[in-house]
């Protein structure tokens, strides 16, 4: 017992965090992290998730600083952020099984689905991008935004209300759903303001449409980034500070296309409940594939004088490839 005192003292002195700084030479992060674990509190105790949640950043940061190019953490104040809404899917889902494409939920519904995390954000089993292939079940958590413009609005109202239970009048998708989120006698979808991270776009990347060749217009590249890329893009920031574009569709009239100096913005994976922190929704292995130029070829069979490779940089505007 008189240990527990004596600890619990010095703790709530906080003494123990300067010796965890002073004897191991810790940065204030990890002394940070320590200290929470060892808290005299039990309430304000940390958990191994959330140890795991640091572990995976620092895991990920360390990756990232050997890239070519910056990734940093999106901040608002250089513009503003979209509304992006939380989902529990219901256990009793009558859609479970099926994939986002199967459901038509970008293309017909406008609903982009930027992760799904199986068995919902406590258990997280696995975290999955909105890819057209990914399969959603009941007590999965979806992150989605929602775009007003794709779709017949009639057809986009009948399915929001059999996918997601909001029920639409005459205002806008993104309105009804904004509404349905901050309706307190609604218990299905909450709003939440997101994180992201950003990454710059290299040159071979210009004038590409994020989507497969069939979206691309005469002399556009395609990237096909969701289903090569595993890549899934909440937004595209501008050379000049103008407002993102956000949720881009696959298409240039979609606002997919990728011009010279833009930026992706791709979302963080929220915690499971205030205390905890963002996490990145991706691994650094899959942004690499789009930053390293050699990567980046061996994907799309650009190989060293190919007749495809020539193409690609002419419509990419480049006067050489890096590598080859």
């Amino acid at each position: 017992m008189a240990v527990t005192s004596a600890f619990c003292q010095q703790s709530m002195a906080g003494k123990m965090k300067r010796w965890l700084m002073q004897s191991a030479k810790l940065g204030s992060e990890v002394s940070d992290i320590l200290t929470k674990l060892l808290h005299h509190e039990p309430k304000q105790r940390g958990t191994l998730e959330e140890l795991e949640a640091w572990a995976m950043q620092v895991q990920w940061r360390s990756e990232l600083a050997l890239m070519p190019f910056h990734v940093t953490r999106w901040s608002r104040r250089d513009s503003g952020a979209p509304m992006v809404f939380g989902l529990t899917l219901p256990l009793t889902w009558k859609h479970s099984g099926k994939t986002i494409g199967e459901l038509g939920m970008m293309h017909e519904c406008g609903v982009q689905v930027l992760l799904c995390v199986k068995g919902g954000l406590r258990k997280a089993r696995e975290v999955l991008d909105g890819k057209a292939t990914t399969v959603m079940d009941g007590g999965d958590w979806i992150c989605f935004g929602v775009s007003d413009d794709a779709g017949d609005i009639e057809h986009r109202h009948r399915m929001l209300t059999d996918y997601l239970q909001v029920e639409v009048g005459d205002e806008r998708p993104s309105a009804a759903c904004e509404r349905a989120a901050k309706d307190p006698n609604f218990k299905g979808i909450v709003p939440f303001l997101p994180e992201f991270d950003v990454f710059h776009f290299p040159e071979y990347c210009n004038n590409a449409v994020l989507g497969p060749p069939e979206f691309a217009n005469e002399g556009q590249n395609a990237l096909d980034l969701r289903h090569l890329f595993e890549i899934n893009l909440a937004g595209i920031v501008s050379e000049g500070g103008r407002e993102p574009r956000w949720f881009p569709g696959p298409s240039e009239e979609r606002g997919g296309l990728v011009r010279k100096g833009d930026k992706g913005l791709i979302i963080r994976v929220p915690p499971a409940d205030s205390s905890g922190q963002f996490i990145p929704s991706v691994e650094a292995r899959v942004l690499l594939a789009i930053l390293e130029e050699e990567r980046f070829r061996n994907l799309l069979n650009l190989g060293a004088g190919s007749t495809a490779a020539e193409d690609w940089r002419r419509k990419a505007c480049m006067v050489n490839w890096m590598s080859g």
